[in-house]
């Protein structure tokens, strides 16, 4: 014990599959092995349980396992308790670590949301055992069931009940991981992103409102746009959509679905204005987009304090002498790569268009596009009409959401190498799929792909936040350039 406090046994109750409604979003699936912010809600259970000074965590996955929890519980160890719900989907985390400890001090049981409680505490392992007791096959018991009737704790400000689908949509809405200085928040009807990058907020605002009528359709309306000084901030509506991002990582979409998908993806950018570009024009857009923004980007870089340590580490697990070289060998492969004589086309494009911008309900086909590239006047519209279908390439062959949310690992090959695995269920028939519909509307994939290289590497200052994950991409840019570098001369 510390300073004759009891210990505190934190139990995560991860028994019950998620309901009906949430499992036509995410699959079949526990609520403890949802991905939110790049861990599961397990994950984040965990490291607040650890946060909390908990010295234990239990996490119940079967009857199994809540049945040797009642075992021990009948040798009494003096310990406090805190039953978590998976169900709880935690806002305030700070307020529920703050809770547990309290557990270690009071010796008054308190129950949160008494029909069906998310967070208990607990001074005794006697009170505990009697709320174990009641626990019935994957759900909880009701507070008024305790034999001696719990007073409740006021926590609807710190967490919420994922399984009610309202409640799942509200805390899910912009869950893949943002960069740095973006801030998302709101409620259940609005959505407000605000952002220290003012300048690229108020593109955002502004191109939607720029853009053909037509093509607006495919849109969220941002409205409500502010400059408050250090920041700019627009609203939009909250959709009770969750984001394809969502459902590529959580693996929750059948063939047919992503082929539907595809189908209203495409859709989008079939209907998108076009235009052939003069050839010089179009070839500086194009060297701007997929050359010059690499090197510009690896300048930016090598600014970073952090530059010189994830240099010696490429340099160390791979074969190349530094990131230079990583980016060096991609400029080569961008310059020498065979052009055929075909028009240079130019789209009215979302310019960001990988599947965390793309919110779609699979059951009504329902999609909608959100945080655009950005523009200030009508011809900043204009990209290369490849650049959407490589940042759809980014998302379904190269994982980068699967990255972008933390699953992956990066170990040590035999030869002493750095080797990156995607942690992704098996996805070949959808990639294969992807690449087919590329080559029916005409499309080189292997230029798609090359270019899609170009935004694993020009990402890299943007996310130095989070170390490991530029190295993965790094290495993800040098496996598509492997492969590159395989198929050139097929």
């Amino acid at each position: 014990m510390d300073n004759g406090l009891p210990p505190l046994n934190v139990v995560y109750d991860n028994r019950a599959a998620v309901g009906e409604n949430v499992s036509a979003v995410i699959g079949s699936k526990r609520y403890g092995d949802i991905i939110w912010h790049r861990m599961s809600l397990r994950e984040h259970a965990g490291q607040l349980s650890a946060g909390s000074g908990a010295a234990r965590f239990l996490v119940l996955d079967s009857e199994e396992d809540l049945a040797a929890l009642r075992r021990e519980l009948q040798l009494d160890s003096g310990a406090a308790w805190a039953y978590l719900s998976a169900r709880a989907g935690i806002k305030d985390s700070e307020a529920v670590a703050s809770q547990l400890k309290k557990a270690r001090y009071s010796r008054e049981t308190l129950i949160s949301h008494q029909a069906a409680p998310l967070l208990a505490t607990f001074g005794s392992g006697a009170a505990f055992a009697d709320f174990i007791s009641r626990l019935r096959p994957g759900e909880a018991a009701t507070g008024s069931e305790l034999a001696s009737p719990a007073p409740t704790m006021n926590c609807g400000d710190w967490m919420t009940d994922i399984s009610v689908p309202e409640n799942f949509f509200a805390f899910f809405s912009g869950s893949s991981e943002t960069r740095s200085f973006n801030r998302l928040h709101g409620d259940r009807y609005e959505f407000v992103k605000t952002s220290k990058d003012k300048d690229k907020c108020r593109r955002e605002y502004r191109h939607y409102h720029l853009l053909p009528e037509a093509m607006q359709r495919w849109f969220v309306l941002p409205y409500g746009y502010k400059d408050s000084g250090g920041e700019a901030s627009y609203a939009m509506e909250r959709l009770q959509v969750p984001d394809m991002a969502m459902l590529w990582i959580h693996s929750s979409l059948s063939g047919g679905e992503f082929a539907r998908f595809l189908d209203k993806a495409l859709r989008f950018v079939s209907e998108r204005p076009v235009r052939e570009a003069g050839a010089a024009a179009a070839k500086s857009r194009r060297d701007g987009l997929y050359l010059e923004k690499v090197r510009t980007r690896f300048a930016a870089l090598e600014e970073h304090p952090e530059f010189a340590r994830l240099d010696r580490l490429i340099a160390g697990g791979t074969g190349f002498s530094g990131l230079r070289a990583v980016v060096e060998r991609y400029c080569g492969l961008y310059s020498g790569f065979p052009e055929k004589d075909t028009p240079l086309i130019e789209a009215v494009g979302h310019g960001d268009l990988c599947f965390s911008n793309i919110l779609y309900d699979k059951r009504t086909e329902l999609l909608k596009l959100v945080d655009p590239k950005g523009a200030d006047n009508a011809e900043e519209l204009w990209t290369d009409a490849l650049y959407d279908l490589a940042k759809l390439s980014h998302s379904a062959l190269g994982l980068y959401d699967f990255i972008n949310n933390d699953r992956f690992t990066v170990q040590l090959d035999p030869s002493g190498r750095l080797a990156l695995e995607i942690i992704s269920p098996v996805l070949a028939a959808p990639q294969q799929d992807f690449v087919d519909r590329m080559e029916k509307l005409g499309h080189d994939i292997r230029r798609i792909r090359l270019y899609e290289a170009s935004l694993f590497l020009s990402m890299l200052p943007l996310h130095m936040d989070h170390p490991r994950k530029v190295v993965a991409f790094v290495l993800n840019a040098i496996h598509i350039m492997d492969e590159l570098e395989e198929n050139l001369g097929k």
